[in-house]
Protein backbone atom coordinates (compact mmCIF):
# COMPACT_ATOMS: atom_id res chain seq x y z
CA UNK A 1 0.00 0.00 0.00
CA UNK A 2 1.37 3.80 -1.21
CA UNK A 3 0.45 6.07 1.95
CA UNK A 4 0.80 9.95 1.10
CA UNK A 5 0.43 12.74 3.61
CA UNK A 6 0.63 15.54 1.58
CA UNK A 7 2.47 18.17 -0.52
CA UNK A 8 3.28 16.62 -3.81
CA UNK A 9 2.86 19.64 -5.50
CA UNK A 10 4.63 23.01 -4.37
CA UNK A 11 1.95 25.77 -4.48
CA UNK A 12 0.22 24.05 -7.04
CA UNK A 13 2.96 23.47 -9.45
CA UNK A 14 4.09 21.96 -11.27
CA UNK A 15 0.91 20.25 -13.83
CA UNK A 16 3.70 17.71 -15.11
CA UNK A 17 4.58 16.55 -11.42
CA UNK A 18 1.12 15.35 -10.75
CA UNK A 19 0.93 13.95 -13.76
CA UNK A 20 4.68 11.63 -13.20
CA UNK A 21 3.00 11.26 -9.22
CA UNK A 22 -0.24 9.62 -11.06
CA UNK A 23 1.67 7.77 -13.73
CA UNK A 24 4.08 6.26 -10.57
CA UNK A 25 1.03 5.10 -8.38
CA UNK A 26 -0.78 3.33 -11.48
CA UNK A 27 2.75 1.45 -12.23
CA UNK A 28 2.73 0.60 -8.88
CA UNK A 29 -0.32 -1.59 -8.77
CA UNK A 30 -0.72 -1.31 -5.11
CA UNK A 31 -3.92 0.44 -3.06
CA UNK A 32 -2.88 3.86 -2.72
CA UNK A 33 -4.46 6.12 0.20
CA UNK A 34 -3.60 9.87 1.13
CA UNK A 35 -4.49 13.60 2.59
CA UNK A 36 -3.94 16.98 1.28
CA UNK A 37 -1.26 19.41 1.81
CA UNK A 38 -1.28 22.95 2.28
CA UNK A 39 0.68 23.39 -1.47
CA UNK A 40 -1.75 20.92 -3.60
CA UNK A 41 -3.77 23.47 -5.07
CA UNK A 42 -4.58 24.67 -8.08
CA UNK A 43 -5.09 22.99 -11.11
CA UNK A 44 -2.91 20.16 -10.62
CA UNK A 45 -4.22 19.07 -7.65
CA UNK A 46 -8.08 19.38 -9.16
CA UNK A 47 -6.92 17.21 -11.59
CA UNK A 48 -5.28 14.84 -9.46
CA UNK A 49 -8.14 14.36 -7.32
CA UNK A 50 -10.75 13.95 -9.41
CA UNK A 51 -8.03 10.39 -10.16
CA UNK A 52 -7.55 9.78 -6.54
CA UNK A 53 -9.71 10.15 -3.90
CA UNK A 54 -8.51 11.29 -0.40
CA UNK A 55 -8.79 9.40 3.02
CA UNK A 56 -11.85 11.61 3.86
CA UNK A 57 -13.66 10.46 0.24
CA UNK A 58 -12.62 6.25 0.90
CA UNK A 59 -11.39 4.94 3.82
CA UNK A 60 -8.48 1.97 3.35
CA UNK A 61 -7.29 -0.74 5.21
CA UNK A 62 -3.86 -1.84 5.86
CA UNK A 63 -3.56 -5.47 7.13
CA UNK A 64 -5.48 -5.70 10.74
CA UNK A 65 -5.93 -1.68 10.51
CA UNK A 66 -8.48 0.54 9.47
CA UNK A 67 -6.38 4.09 7.75
CA UNK A 68 -8.27 7.15 8.20
CA UNK A 69 -7.25 11.01 7.38
CA UNK A 70 -7.35 14.22 7.85
CA UNK A 71 -6.31 16.92 5.32
CA UNK A 72 -4.93 20.35 5.88
CA UNK A 73 -7.92 22.11 6.34
CA UNK A 74 -8.72 20.12 9.90
CA UNK A 75 -11.64 18.10 9.48
CA UNK A 76 -12.96 16.34 12.33
CA UNK A 77 -12.32 12.49 12.86
CA UNK A 78 -14.03 11.01 15.49
CA UNK A 79 -12.33 9.46 17.90
CA UNK A 80 -13.66 5.99 17.90
CA UNK A 81 -12.07 5.61 13.85
CA UNK A 82 -8.61 6.43 15.40
CA UNK A 83 -8.21 4.48 18.83
CA UNK A 84 -5.76 1.73 17.52
CA UNK A 85 -5.86 2.49 13.75
CA UNK A 86 -3.88 4.06 11.34
CA UNK A 87 -3.90 7.84 11.24
CA UNK A 88 -2.87 9.99 8.21
CA UNK A 89 -3.09 14.15 8.53
CA UNK A 90 -0.61 16.40 6.91
CA UNK A 91 0.60 18.35 9.72
CA UNK A 92 2.51 16.49 12.59
CA UNK A 93 0.86 16.61 15.92
CA UNK A 94 2.22 19.35 18.62
CA UNK A 95 5.31 18.74 19.29
CA UNK A 96 6.62 16.95 16.48
CA UNK A 97 7.68 20.18 14.73
CA UNK A 98 10.63 22.63 15.07
CA UNK A 99 9.15 25.47 13.55
CA UNK A 100 6.01 26.71 15.81
CA UNK A 101 4.59 25.88 19.42
CA UNK A 102 1.50 27.17 18.39
CA UNK A 103 -1.17 24.26 18.41
CA UNK A 104 -3.10 23.89 15.64
CA UNK A 105 -6.25 22.28 14.52
CA UNK A 106 -4.98 18.90 13.78
CA UNK A 107 -4.16 18.56 17.50
CA UNK A 108 -5.32 14.89 17.78
CA UNK A 109 -3.83 14.33 21.08
CA UNK A 110 -4.62 16.25 24.06
CA UNK A 111 -2.16 16.51 26.58
CA UNK A 112 -3.21 14.49 29.21
CA UNK A 113 -2.02 11.27 29.59
CA UNK A 114 -5.46 9.25 29.53
CA UNK A 115 -6.00 10.47 26.14
CA UNK A 116 -3.55 7.93 24.55
CA UNK A 117 -5.77 4.92 25.18
CA UNK A 118 -7.64 6.77 22.16
CA UNK A 119 -4.77 7.39 20.17
CA UNK A 120 -3.68 5.57 16.55
CA UNK A 121 -0.66 2.59 16.40
CA UNK A 122 0.57 4.91 13.68
CA UNK A 123 0.38 8.32 13.10
CA UNK A 124 2.06 9.00 9.55
CA UNK A 125 2.18 12.66 8.77
CA UNK A 126 3.98 14.97 6.22
CA UNK A 127 3.90 19.00 6.42
CA UNK A 128 8.22 19.47 6.82
CA UNK A 129 9.15 19.04 3.36
CA UNK A 130 12.54 18.01 4.16
CA UNK A 131 12.53 16.22 7.65
CA UNK A 132 12.06 12.67 7.90
CA UNK A 133 11.93 10.66 11.16
CA UNK A 134 10.03 8.44 13.88
CA UNK A 135 9.34 9.39 17.28
CA UNK A 136 6.87 7.79 19.86
CA UNK A 137 3.97 9.64 21.58
CA UNK A 138 2.53 7.88 24.31
CA UNK A 139 2.04 4.21 22.15
CA UNK A 140 1.87 5.61 19.18
CA UNK A 141 4.67 5.67 16.23
CA UNK A 142 4.61 9.04 14.51
CA UNK A 143 6.05 8.74 11.20
CA UNK A 144 7.04 12.33 9.65
CA UNK A 145 7.75 12.09 5.98
CA UNK A 146 9.44 14.60 3.89
CA UNK A 147 7.13 15.60 0.70
CA UNK A 148 7.59 13.38 -2.51
CA UNK A 149 8.21 16.49 -4.53
CA UNK A 150 11.78 16.80 -2.07
CA UNK A 151 12.32 12.96 -3.34
CA UNK A 152 10.88 11.67 0.35
CA UNK A 153 9.79 8.42 0.75
CA UNK A 154 10.17 5.31 3.37
CA UNK A 155 8.75 2.25 3.05
CA UNK A 156 6.83 0.32 6.16
CA UNK A 157 6.71 -3.08 7.07
CA UNK A 158 3.09 -4.35 8.11
CA UNK A 159 4.51 -7.51 10.15
CA UNK A 160 7.42 -5.33 12.08
CA UNK A 161 6.22 -2.17 11.76
CA UNK A 162 9.95 -1.01 10.70
CA UNK A 163 9.98 2.21 9.04
CA UNK A 164 13.03 2.71 6.44
CA UNK A 165 13.35 6.15 4.73
CA UNK A 166 14.52 6.59 1.34
CA UNK A 167 15.67 9.17 -1.40
CA UNK A 168 13.73 9.10 -5.05
CA UNK A 169 16.83 9.13 -7.67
Amino acid sequence: MLIFAGDFLNAGQPFSFAEEFHNFIVDMDTPFCWVTGNNDIGEAAGWFLKKHPTLEEEGCGFGEFDVVGVNYAGSIIPKNDITGNILVSHVPPPGYRTYSTKLSPHDTFSRTPGSFSLAPVIHICGHLHNQTGVAMLGKTKIIKMGSVASGNYALLDSDSMSVNFFKLK
